[in-house]
């Protein structure tokens, strides 16, 4: 069998397992080498307005048209009409105070899909590929946190995939405390200079939305393969 790593990315009304529902699920499959084998169902699940107007998360700075600073809830905020939003705190290539939202609320309240459904389409495209249980680990970033909605929402695609993780965002905390010792140790001598160069530059669009996301993890990980892992001999 394959090598197969299963990518899966939701978004939910907030973190809090206890009081928060999955509202996006996407799935991606690539080979041990990243290489996309397929590209899954991105689906919107249906639920409530009364969840939907409930939804929370953290608190960031916005700016009104005056420049004034002022606080809004970032799941109702992101997840509402899709529009640039001026924030101190995340920035896009054109403009360092400009983000988009991603009007994922109105999809939400006007899908029909349920979680039962949802679940049911994942991992039929999971099993289409990984035909045996316990074979593929679920990949993603911070995923633990979508696998922990999952078990408790779509316990059955979790109990389909092997019980360890890839999580990017491991490498990437890794690779900030330990990359000058790894591009020591691992990349050969530069000609003209006694140092060694540091990580080029990887952009993120942060978009919040399901498969946009797998994707630029899996070009995360892609981009710490090629500068921080060698190859073995």
């Amino acid at each position: 069998m394959q090598d197969f790593i299963v990518w899966i990315d939701c978004e939910m009304t907030g973190l809090d397992i206890e009081k928060d529902h999955l509202i996006e699920i996407a799935v991606l499959i690539t080979d041990k080498d990243l290489n996309v084998v397929a590209q899954g169902p991105e689906i919107v699940i249906h639920q409530s307005e009364e969840v939907m107007n409930n939804m929370n998360g953290k608190y960031i700075v916005h700016f009104d048209p005056y420049g004034s600073p002022f606080h809004l809830d970032w799941c109702k905020t992101h997840h509402g009409e899709a529009s640039p939003i001026r924030s101190t705190t995340a920035t896009t290539s054109s403009n360092p105070c400009l983000y988009m939202q991603s009007g994922l609320t109105a999809k939400v309240l006007a899908s029909s899909i349920d979680i039962a459904q949802a679940e049911e389409q994942v991992l039929q495209f999971i099993q289409h590929h990984v035909p045996s249980p316990g074979m593929a680990p679920l990949a993603g970033n911070t995923v633990h946190t979508d696998k922990r909605f999952l078990e408790k929402e779509m316990p059955r695609i979790v109990k389909w995939l092997h019980y360890r993780i890839i999580d990017v965002s491991t490498v990437k905390e890794l690779t900030r405390r330990w990359h000058v010792v790894l591009v020591t140790l691992c990349l050969p001598i530069l000609t003209k200079s006694t140092r060694y160069p540091d990580l080029p530059k990887m952009n993120k669009k942060e978009v919040h939305r399901a498969m946009d996301d797998i994707k630029e993890s899996i070009e995360e990980l892609r981009y710490y393969r090629q500068h921080v892992f060698v190859k073995g001999p």
